[in-house]
């Protein structure tokens, strides 16, 4: 079965641009706009990892991992952002994401750091069960 990746991020080329490579992978992807649609999918749709930006309109990415943190805490978040400060990102790490990178993303690390949140995704489910998500 393929692993599911959501990718969130207001700048609609790089989610296609993502999603195709992804896909090219043999990931299976959807989309999302904003915080506020990726909790949508989230809530209806199994997902083993997520690709977030930190800043977008409606809810940011900080605020939508501290919300993802409550109801669906076993997906792995990777945090993505064209100005990112290394506080910034430690500051997500400790909010829960698993990493962060700076954009524009480098390919090769990017899927290096997806098999890590698909093993951490399995680890979880693993140690908490798969009814948490």
């Amino acid at each position: 079965m393929k692993k599911r990746i959501l990718i969130v991020d207001d700048e609609r080329p790089i989610v296609n641009t993502l999603k195709e490579l992804l896909e090219w992978e043999g990931y299976d992807v959807d989309g999302a706009g904003d915080g506020v649609e990726c909790i949508y999918k989230v809530k209806r749709n199994a997902y083993d990892t997520i690709i977030m930006n930190l800043k977008m309109p409606k809810l940011d990415g900080a605020n939508t991992l501290e919300r993802l943190n409550v109801f669906a805490p076993l997906i792995p978040v990777i945090m993505t952002s064209s100005c990112l400060s290394k506080e910034e990102g430690e500051k997500l790490v400790e909010m829960g994401a698993l990493s962060h990178f700076d954009k524009p993303l480098d390919m090769q690390t990017l899927l290096v750091e997806i098999e890590k949140a698909l093993e951490e995704h399995e680890r979880r489910l693993g140690l908490f069960g798969s009814n948490l998500t």
